[in-house]
């Protein structure tokens, strides 16, 4: 079956070669300079044809004048797509950058061992940290004994982390002890001297395996309709042959290449300075601001290399730690999580149940198509409102079915972790 590509609104093609996708793309490219330069034109009361786009900009060449895609987006929005014959095509000669060699810009330094990463930042007198969270999202420190920590070789004190509540948000840490020392292997030994009483919450008795068996029973019932085409319910009785299988997955980290890790420098003007390898500076940046009480014009991240983030340093929980910590002692602090902080401590790709029920006609062709699908949204990482997918979640494998079959129903389920 041919795929079915946009280059533009309202302009379809079929792909039936790889050389189709290039001239597809050289298309819908020519097509974004044509609506570019025919703005700025308008924009300057020139003709379009005497200006030229390079490096993001529109250019008029005779007056000097230049203007970012940025700033024409709200007048490409009322123009038409024009016409594919009005098109003109780059010659494959006067590209830039397509057919040529770019080099990786820091290709050289990462395999020369330069490469700057998160762990790779060091700034003077300096400490480093690492935490003992809670085991349970949500769980509180009812009492600690720090003793036998302040005893190890290194270690310089002890500091709790607040934590945040059963739904922390992806922004803030669990709650924990600190231990900070003036080496990473010292504050590994000092952790594991500490001696804690938690209080896990009520979050204490949740097994997986309930919520998959119950997640698996709830695909057995008609689910909240996402996508419908055709009456699968009728293919269903008059189906030839009906084929029904429930797959389910597990709970899956990202396990980065290099573990979380920040550093964070409270200055004396009261500003704070951040280097991590963060994959939403933005929303680090914000994060430390909420947590410190402070201006956002006053955080300063710096983004080191990821070493590997898949996703999970797009979420600024370790940041903020090594901000607290900062801020708390007045010192530069590094906050190193360990492969087993790591594991432990991910916002996991959640566990699904997914129960497909397929029909087959009398000629053999398959006619419907039923596809239930159950699994924690993503947005009840932080409110425990949200029971169903999200559409951007439903539009990953389930309601984006390709395939042209006549009778389509998509269906999900409620999931809430059930403690027990």
């Amino acid at each position: 079956m041919p795929w079915r590509a946009t280059f533009a609104p309202n302009a379809y093609l079929n792909i039936s070669s790889d050389n189709e996708v290039t001239i597809i793309a050289h298309r819908a490219g020519a097509t974004a300079r044509h609506m570019l330069v025919k703005a700025a034109g308008e924009k300057w009361g020139v003709e379009p044809a005497t200006c030229h786009t390079e490096n993001g900009q529109v250019w008029h060449k005779e007056t000097g004048k230049r203007v970012n895609f940025g700033d024409l987006v709200s007048v490409l929005q009322t123009m038409e797509v024009p016409a594919e014959e009005v098109i003109t095509l780059k010659p494959f000669s006067e590209y830039q950058l397509i057919g040529k060699e770019v080099p990786i810009y820091d290709v050289k330094d990462i395999t020369r061992g330069k490469a700057v990463f998160g762990a790779d930042v060091d700034l003077p007198d300096m400490l480093y940290a690492v935490i003992k969270r809670s085991p349970v999202v949500g769980g509180k420190i009812i009492s600690y004994d720090d003793k036998k920590a302040k005893e190890v070789q290194g270690v310089k004190q002890v500091i709790k982390i607040d934590g945040f509540g059963t739904h922390p948000g992806l922004n803030k840490p669990l709650e924990g002890l600190a231990v900070i020392a003036d080496k990473t292997w010292a504050a590994m030994k000092g952790r594991d001297a500490l001696e804690v009483v938690w209080d896990h919450g009520e979050n204490k008795e949740y097994q997986c395996g309930t919520q998959m068996e119950a997640m698996i029973k709830s695909t057995e019932e008609d689910g909240k309709v996402r996508r419908e085409k055709g009456d699968f319910k009728a293919a269903l009785i008059s189906a030839k042959k009906v084929f029904e299988k429930t797959y389910k997955a597990p709970y899956y980290a990202h396990s980065t290449i290099e573990p979380p890790t920040a550093l964070a420098h409270y200055k004396s003007d009261g500003g704070m300075e951040i280097w991590a390898p963060t994959q939403h500076p933005q929303w680090a940046r914000d994060s430390v601001a909420e947590a410190l009480d402070m201006d956002t014009a006053k955080v300063t991240v710096n983004v080191t290399l990821l070493g590997g983030g898949f996703g999970r340093k797009s979420k600024p929980d370790f940041v903020v730690e090594a901000a607290l910590l900062s801020k708390a002692t007045n010192t530069p602090i590094r906050v190193q999580w360990t492969r087993e902080d790591d594991i432990h401590h991910d916002y996991y790709h959640s566990h699904s149940a997914q129960r497909i029920k397929a029909t087959l006609d009398g000629q053999g062709k398959l006619s419907g198509w039923n596809h239930h699908t159950v699994f924690p949204a993503i947005g009840g990482t932080s409110s425990a409102e949200d029971l169903h997918p999200s559409d951007g979640e439903m539009g990953l494998g389930c309601t984006d079915f390709p395939y042209e079959v006549p009778h389509i129903r998509i269906e999900s389920h409620e999931s809430k972790a059930i403690p027990g």
